[in-house]
């Protein structure tokens, strides 16, 4: 509820200031618990042109983002506390416009299901090269 309430008031607010709409970047958003793996797909996304923040859990992007950005939003499905499913069944229901790309070491398929079934544009199992990474973010943003 807290979240379509954020997204209704930030929507009013892009709309009341039609500037606003025109200052928002395409931002790769990736959360990940794991350090060495945000830090690298963040050296990797920036070494190829793109804007990226970069967050410990879903709880850290919902409070520190709204739903006025664009962007795309990669997310490690096993994260601690809301998990990337979950993320995107909230982000979903709240009419949160971000591509997302699903990510998980696990090589269980019914993962994969449920993220797609969630509305993940890809999937990426770890560990990925750049290429795939890449191909998924056009994917995602297509």
């Amino acid at each position: 509820m807290l979240l379509q309430h954020r997204a209704r008031a930030s929507r009013s607010a892009v709309e009341q200031d039609p500037r606003s709409h025109a200052d928002r970047t395409h931002t790769v958003y990736v959360i990940d618990d794991d350090a060495s793996v945000r830090r690298s797909l963040a050296r990797l996304l920036r070494s190829r042109g793109h804007a990226v923040r970069s967050f410990a859990s879903a709880e850290e992007f919902l409070a520190q983002i709204d739903a006025t950005v664009q962007g795309c939003l990669l997310v490690d499905v096993n994260l601690e506390g809301i998990q990337g499913p979950e993320l995107q069944s909230l982000l979903t229901n709240a009419r949160w416009p971000l591509p997302i790309i699903a990510m998980s070491g696990s090589r269980d398929r019914q993962t994969e299901r449920a993220a797609l079934r969630e509305g993940a544009r890809a999937f990426l199992r770890k560990p990925f090269d750049a290429t795939a990474l890449l191909e998924a973010l056009a994917i995602a943003r297509a």
